[in-house]
């Protein structure tokens, strides 16, 4: 099982690394962006340039801690739940875009299931 951690993400330090988180966050937030007819609402960042380095989503009517639960368990993605029920994702400069589109499609995979 392949492993993706958006738990936790190393500080971008330095123009070029600011400018690549910058960059993977405005890869997630616009692929995470395709699915909210699938039912995913993205919170935040409304401008992904402003909200670097996090990329907020709910689903409505889903507990987010399962959600979270699931796709570490079934996917081996690591995120962060909110009190509020959303599902926090950490990037950092460490990160590749693959693994950023690994996780829209288990996002997408874990949104059809019940």
């Amino acid at each position: 099982m392949r492993r993706v951690n958006l738990e936790h993400a190393a500080p971008a330090e330095g123009a070029e690394a600011e400018c690549r988180v910058k960059k993977l966050t405005g890869h997630l937030w616009a692929r995470l962006m395709e699915l909210e007819e699938d039912g995913l609402r993205v919170l935040s960042p409304t401008d992904a340039q402003a909200g670097a380095g996090m990329v907020l989503a709910a689903v409505p009517g889903r507990d987010g801690q399962e959600f979270v639960r699931r796709l570490r368990r079934d996917w081996g993605v690591l995120c962060a739940g909110t009190p509020q029920g959303a599902v926090c994702f950490y990037l950092g400069p460490e990160h590749s875009f693959e693994e950023l589109d690994y996780v829209q499609d288990v996002v997408y995979k874990l949104l059809l299931q019940n």
